[in-house]
């Protein structure tokens, strides 16, 4: 029961409830007995300011990726806001059986507009937006020499064509061949930035420190903006714990009594259950 100068509120507990999951001397090697030892995280997402007072057990990440001025809050919207912020399962969903180690995902969003899936890029560090094309529109084919029907394209239009997609796909598409990083590097002036080249090196004293050797033109990492989200065509996560292996059902066939509200209500004279009185001056807590 809580009070304050206006409002007093109680609560009444009518079940028994465990107060902790597990007993007082159980060590992580008997949680662990038997079972494959995996790491499994539980993460809850917020965005705060470098001055913030942070809690000893809160991990701080760093974005560290470099964006044009214009194209800033753009990224800091649909990564850091809308992705980001929604891992911990609503951009994002898990299996409710996380904690016993059921690693199915599915994410949930996709941009209103089209089809498309987001997924993360380890190598680069970032998120990548892939359109799903259909099939009718994903057949190619090779010209005379061997090369693509792409690259025997007029450099003009080529160069008209690459002005239409992404920063993060002109950086892959710079990739490809020299022919396509002609096309991309012809784009630099209005859609790439310079950035600073640092090494390391080390003074006769053998002190290290840091110097810049050159500086290089890029493009960054930011995927066409997403300026709102849909749900996507996709069962239920109910119909994935149809098949989970860890959703074990455990069906309990014995009677048990449930306490009593008074002492001379008894309605199954059978059942010598405990009454709720009595339940709570014996502080009967089972662990």
């Amino acid at each position: 029961m809580s009070s304050d100068s206006l409002l007093t509120d109680q609560g009444t507990q009518t079940y028994s409830f465990l107060s902790a999951p597990f007993h007082r001397k159980t060590s992580l090697a008997d949680l662990t007995a038997g079972k494959p030892l995996e790491l499994h995280l539980q993460l809850q997402l917020e965005s705060v300011t470098s001055r913030h007072n942070k809690a000893s057990s809160a991990f701080t990440f760093l974005c560290g990726h470099t964006f044009q001025r214009t194209e800033y809050g753009k990224h800091y919207k649909n990564i850091h806001s809308d992705i980001q912020m929604g891992v911990d399962g609503w951009f994002e969903q898990r299996c409710p059986l996380a904690y016993l180690g059921c690693t199915y995902t599915q994410r949930r969003f996709r941009p209103s507009t089209y089809e498309a899936t987001v997924s993360f890029n380890e190598e680069l560090g970032c998120f990548s937006l892939h359109p799903t094309a259909p099939s009718s529109q994903t057949r190619g084919g090779q010209a005379e020499g061997g090369e693509d029907s792409l690259s025997v394209l007029p450099y003009e239009v080529l160069c008209h064509v690459a002005s239409f997609l992404d920063s993060l796909s002109l950086s892959q598409l710079a990739l490809v061949s020299r022919l396509m990083r002609q096309v991309c590097s012809s784009l630099l002036q209005e859609r790439g930035m310079v950035t600073l080249h640092w090494e390391r090196s080390s003074s006769s004293q053998g002190r290290a420190n840091w110097k810049v050797t050159h500086k290089v033109w890029r493009f960054s990492s930011l995927f066409s903006p997403v300026d709102s989200w849909g749900f996507r065509n996709i069962p239920s996560i109910s119909e994935h714990l149809k098949v989970c292996h860890y959703n074990e059902v455990e069906c309990k066939t014995e009677k048990m009594c449930l306490p009593r509200v008074q002492e001379e209500i008894q309605t199954n004279k059978s059942c010598k259950g405990p009454t709720l009185v009595t339940l709570f001056q014996e502080k009967r807590i089972l662990m």
